[in-house]
């Protein structure tokens, strides 16, 4: 006995609707299969951090002028100040490090040198090494190289010579005065209220700066430079993101530069400079009232405020220029 034409067709239109019922089942089956995948790896990656345990320690007596040098081919370096005439050191890690890794901290008369490396020939750069991570507390005063190439360096309350470098990490300091030089390959870079001369340069990341005082040298080949600054020259370039400066106090000349982004400047309405400001493709705004002007479309701008002085000059290739007045 044949089959009606339409009861034919409503079985195939059932069938179909419960196919897709099943696949959408399925699908969600998945996704939820993955989420719960991420969670446990996130929380199994907390666990592993928590469950690092106290490798080695030393602490030495120390003088001023001494400094603290750390090496690490792996993991997280933090140092942070103390009152105490004193460098102590932590370094804790996991059961695969303590096996694969060698530990030293040692005292000699230029002050304290922490290493971490490799076993013997085991020392190539693909090979799982664990995870680590190294505390240290030095005096308030006291110089500090810093220097990993798998982890975040931070740096809290040190006053000296700061020299930081990752090779895969942030750099974040808070605090202190004298110099600090901080270079990351694959990162970000902050540094919070530091008075004195600050250099910044990444690779493949943001930089930041809040309530700096002194010069600042900010350069980044993939992000954003955003600068809270004062009392200093500022140089500021980046290949490809935006640029914002907020400057104040004694005014020793800006100078921001970007290829792909916007550029804001703020400056105090009293300063004494030559403006320059040129894009490609944006436009220009500037709420200065400018002397002696030279202005040639939207594109580009220059000219004297109060009297000229200190060069302030912004560029752009593919974005906009805004200067503003506080």
């Amino acid at each position: 006995m044949s089959v009606p034409l339409f009861v034919y067709v409503l079985k195939i239109g059932q069938k179909i609707k419960k196919d897709k019922e099943n696949n959408m089942t399925a699908l969600q089956n998945r996704l939820s299969l993955l989420l719960m995948a991420g969670l446990l790896f996130a929380f199994s990656g907390l666990a592993m951090a928590d469950d690092l345990r106290l490798i080695t320690e030393k602490s030495f007596a120390v003088s001023k002028g001494e400094k603290l040098k750390a090496e690490s081919y792996s993991g997280d370096i933090k140092v942070s100040a103390w009152e105490k005439d004193e460098v102590a050191v932590k370094i804790y890690g996991d059961e695969r490090a303590e096996k694969i890794m060698e530990f030293y901290i040692e005292k000699s008369n230029g002050g304290v040198m922490v290493k971490i490396k490799k076993e013997g020939k085991s020392n190539n750069w693909f090979g799982k090494t664990g995870t680590i991570r190294v505390e240290i507390r030095v005096p308030a005063s006291f110089d500090v190289t810093a220097t990993t190439a798998g982890g975040d360096i931070s740096i809290n309350g040190v006053s000296g010579e700061l020299r930081l470098n990752t090779a895969g990490g942030d750099i974040k300091t808070t605090g202190g005065t004298g110099e600090l030089k901080a270079n990351t390959a694959g990162g970000d870079i902050i540094v919070k209220e530091f008075n004195g001369d600050v250099k910044m340069s990444t690779a493949g990341g943001d930089i930041r700066s809040e309530k700096v005082r002194g010069d600042v040298d900010a350069s980044t080949a993939g992000g954003d430079i955003n600068l809270q600054c004062a009392d200093g020259k500022v140089n500021a370039s980046t290949s490809g993101g935006d640029i914002r400066i907020d400057f104040s106090g004694n005014y020793y000349g800006i100078k921001a530069s970007t290829t792909g982004g916007d550029v804001a400047v703020r400056v105090p309405k009293s300063i004494r400079a030559d403006i320059y400001a040129s894009t490609f493709s944006g436009d220009i705004d500037c709420e200065f009232d400018i002397s002696n002007t030279n202005k040639y479309g939207n594109a580009k701008a220059e000219g004297s405020v109060n009297g000229g002085g200190e060069k302030l000059k912004c560029t752009t290739t593919g974005g906009d220029i805004k200067i503003a007045v506080k």
